[in-house]
């Protein structure tokens, strides 16, 4: 008996994690009482939480970005960052989800 395995890859794009990275280096510059350890925390919270995206069902089609809605992505809001997603056919026939874009809530439109 063949079982289908509902879950998929989560891959996330070099420019999610630079954008994230580079928003909370500006947070930290801004609020000197953010502590590199809280960040950390966060920042592994909401790339764990990612991972609810290997099951996508459900998930809204972007809202507000253009950009977003222009490519046909999906999003998630995780710990107030605003991710676009889509899920992709591999050459080899694999379906993945692709995290392409992130945002923070206080700069999403």
């Amino acid at each position: 008996m063949n079982t289908i395995n509902p879950t998929m890859k989560v891959i996330i794009s070099p420019t999610v994690r630079i954008k994230i990275n580079e928003f909370y280096k500006a947070a930290m510059r801004n609020h000197p009482s953010l502590s590199e350890e809280t960040v950390l925390k966060k920042a592994n919270r909401m790339f764990k939480g990612l991972q609810v995206l290997s099951m996508t069902q459900g998930f809204s089609e972007a809202r507000l970005h253009q950009e977003w809605r222009a490519n046909g992505w999906r999003e998630l809001v995780i710990e107030d960052f605003h991710f676009a997603f889509e899920v992709v056919d591999r050459v080899d026939g694999e379906r993945v989800v692709v995290v392409r874009d992130a945002v923070h809530s206080l700069l999403y439109h």
